[in-house]
């Protein structure tokens, strides 16, 4: 008798046993993997920059994003460039502007919390990085369709921040992951035109590649990403992806933007 209970306990629960046994081999393979990905999509940008115009300037433009990821058991690298184009108008026809916008991004996280049962898993990932992030407009003119546009004025902002990050991810069945960073710069570099009351770029001081030195409460940033994931097979992923960014700096004139962003892409694995 004791022997058939031996026998049916190790035909129950060998499967089991293999079955964990698998999964560790698969995490152990599956660790230190690197993902190059590439993305296209939609921007929504909105700005007023009082260096300019007062005027809130709006548009819908294109973006594409490059992104390399390597992902250990307990801690990622990203590395992300994405650059945006947008024609940009106010409420008045007469006015234009042709928009230019990229953001360079490298961040180091670290597992904080890994739980879930069989293949479903929630993991938070924290650290931080540094963040990039150029904007420049060409604000111009043109009361006529047949006139040739004047060139009102260039204003830009560029920033180089220190930034803290968050990661929160919802794996299912390992095949579909759900995403959710946010990022907070604490601590920035900003570069902007000098103000002055002569109309036009000449009024503006030359480029500088670096600026001020301003804690968060001066130069206020903040963005998060949504994302869904979707794995091929061990070599293919896809996603789609939306995130927004908020920025507000005061000096020397306010300028405030924002923008939404929708993305897809495929990310292939090595």
């Amino acid at each position: 008798m004791k022997f058939i209970v031996l026998i049916l306990a190790y035909v129950l629960f060998l499967p089991e046993l293999y079955s964990q046994h698998t999964d560790s081999l698969a995490d152990k393979i599956n660790s230190n993997k690197n993902n190059i990905g590439i993305g296209f999509g939609l921007t929504d940008f909105h700005i007023r920059d009082e260096i300019a115009s007062p005027l809130i300037y709006r548009g819908l433009g294109y973006s594409v994003s490059l992104m390399y990821s390597r992902v250990g058991d307990n801690d990622e690298h990203n590395v992300e460039l994405t650059a945006y184009y947008t024609r940009l108008r106010p409420m008045y026809a007469e006015y234009h502007a042709e928009n230019f916008r990229a953001g360079i991004r490298y961040d180091y996280l670290r597992q904080v919390l890994k739980t879930g049962k069989l293949n479903n898993v929630f993991r938070i990932d924290a650290g931080g990085g540094l963040y990039t992030f150029f904007n420049i407009s060409a604000y111009r003119e043109q009361y006529y369709p047949d006139e040739i546009m004047e060139n009102l004025d260039v204003a830009w902002y560029l920033t180089y921040s220190v930034e803290l990050s968050a990661l929160f991810q919802y794996e299912i069945k390992r095949s579909n992951s759900f995403e959710f960073q946010i990022h907070f710069p604490f601590v920035s570099s900003i570069s902007r035109p000098a103000y002055s009351y002569v109309p036009g770029p000449e009024g503006n001081n030359d480029f500088e590649l670096f600026g001020r030195i301003s804690p968060f409460w001066e130069n206020f940033i903040v963005q998060f990403k949504l994302a869904y994931r979707h794995k091929l097979s061990d070599r293919l992923s896809v996603f789609i992806r939306y995130d927004f960014q908020y920025s507000s700096y005061d000096q020397p004139r306010d300028v405030k933007m924002y923008m939404n962003n929708l993305q897809a892409g495929t990310c292939f694995i090595f």
